[in-house]
């Protein structure tokens, strides 16, 4: 079995070596082979499909479930049936199998699970005809799914952690008006800002920072970035995490990290 690892996240899961994996933003999308043995070759492979977003809110999973069943349906044209709660470890959600046009001969099942402030949306697509298959493949990648203590590395010179992929840069080139850089960080990478959230609300705590404040996005009064205040043995530090800019919504925008240190002890 081959593993998938997602650090922003912090989950991991496992599926046939012989499946071809495929990243896009904060989606993982898992396809069998083409060429299966015990496929005739003249229908789709199936796949497995997880997208991970950030429940700042906590928002209810009836609430959730609407939105993302609707839109699915919308857009594939099926019909909701069988719905019904959806329980994994300590994750809780729902799911149903959706009835797809009589013409199309692709099976459709989909489920949200929620866990603290992550939400994870699964769909599992394949030919009717290779269910006995798929399936159980299928079932055994999603069970697999485990969430994991913090582990990113901490650079000496720095006080908290910081995402992988994240190289340091200017500032000034993230705010232009900063009065005394030398109390400000930055980096930019290309973690989404939901996911640095994800990310930032786990590791902080396990690196004994204390979050006494924390204004999300999205959220009720929007800052137009996500901040969180935090405190550790005098030090003070506000640290911001702001979208790059761009067509998508802003918790789904590349995240710019910005520090600033207030008082040392």
């Amino acid at each position: 079995m081959a593993e998938y690892q997602n650090l922003l996240w912090g989950i991991s899961l496992s599926y046939p070596d012989s499946w071809q994996k495929a990243l896009d933003g904060d989606a993982v999308l898992f396809s069998a082979p083409e060429s299966d043995p015990s496929s005739d070759g003249d229908f789709e492979t199936g796949k497995v499909m997880l997208r991970l977003e950030w429940n700042p809110e906590q928002t209810d999973i009836k609430k959730l479930w609407n939105l993302h069943i609707g839109k699915i349906a919308g857009v594939l044209g099926a019909k909701r049936i069988g719905a019904g709660p959806w329980h994994m470890g300590d994750m809780k959600g729902m799911e149903a199998e959706l009835v797809m046009p009589k013409q199309d001969p692709m099976r459709l099942w989909t489920g949200v699970l929620t866990r603290e402030r992550i939400i994870l949306h699964f769909m599992v697509t394949h030919h009717k005809l290779d269910r006995e298959r798929f399936e159980p493949l299928a079932t055994a990648l999603i069970k697999s799914l485990r969430f994991h203590a913090p582990a990113a590395k901490r650079e000496p010179e720095l006080i908290f952690p910081i995402p992988p992929e994240y190289e340091q840069t200017d500032p000034l080139s993230v705010i232009e008006d900063i009065k005394d850089p030398s109390v400000w960080q930055a980096f930019k990478g290309a973690a989404s800002v939901g996911a640095l959230q994800a990310f930032y609300a786990r590791e902080l705590p396990a690196a004994a920072w204390q979050i006494t404040a924390y204004d999300p996005i999205p959220g009720p009064s929007e800052p137009g970035f996500a901040r969180f205040a935090l405190q550790r043995e005098g030090v003070q530090i506000i640290l911001g995490i702001l979208p790059a800019g761009g067509d998508a919504p802003p918790s789904a925008q590349p995240g710019i990290i910005l520090f600033r240190q207030l008082s040392l002890p």
